[in-house]
């Protein structure tokens, strides 16, 4: 069993990008902690998307939730930021970490990214919220196909937000499949290398 820690910067970031890999990582009893950097306060419902982060969780397994509240747009690297990583991850002492990518277009992705891959040195999987990861290799593709149920059912909790986001990400994870070949239903999971 190995300890998984996913650092997610709003809910619903991580259930995008890596819910049906979380699904599989389950699936072989390995320990999944998430933790929410904010919680979408800008649309002045951060409690009801807790909530639903909370639900979404029990679908796909995972074994621990921490919510840091920080402020939307604000997930910058301070050293108070900086600290609270460390400290999350020396706390969890995971075997494996995944975050957004660095190609991310948000800013709040963006950062979560800085501070998360500065503040360790463990081998971490970059995921995709809003498509558009680059240089894209056959082995960074997850063949997610026998949990993509348990990602779109977790999606759906996500009433607060606009759009249809269980509809929109089972075409993208059929989209990732087809132009990959891996699966009928994949996620992009980049390995991430430091050039230190």
């Amino acid at each position: 069993m190995a300890k998984v820690l996913v650092f997610s910067p709003h809910p619903d970031d991580d259930i995008i990008g890596c819910g049906g890999t979380i699904a599989k990582h389950k699936k072989i009893c390995d320990e999944i902690g998430v933790v929410y950097l904010t919680s979408g306060g800008l649309t002045d419902n951060s409690h009801e998307r807790e909530g639903e982060a909370t639900r979404a969780a029990k679908f796909l397994g995972v074994d621990s939730l921490k919510f840091l509240r920080w402020k939307d747009h604000e997930v910058a690297k301070t050293p108070k930021n900086f600290e609270t990583i460390i400290d999350i991850v020396s706390e969890f002492n995971p075997g494996l970490i995944y975050c957004p990518t660095k190609d991310d277009q948000h800013i709040d992705h963006k950062a979560t990214f800085d501070l998360v891959t500065r503040a360790t040195n463990l081998p971490t999987c970059l995921y995709e919220v809003y498509p558009g990861m680059q240089q894209i290799e056959a082995e960074d593709y997850e063949d997610i196909t026998e949990f993509i149920d348990q990602k779109i059912v977790a999606l759906k909790v996500f009433k607060s937000q606009k759009c249809d986001l269980a509809e929109a990400y089972y075409n993208h994870a059929k989209f990732r499949g087809i132009m990959s070949g891996a699966g009928r239903f994949c996620e992009v999971l980049k390995k991430y290398v430091r050039n230190n």
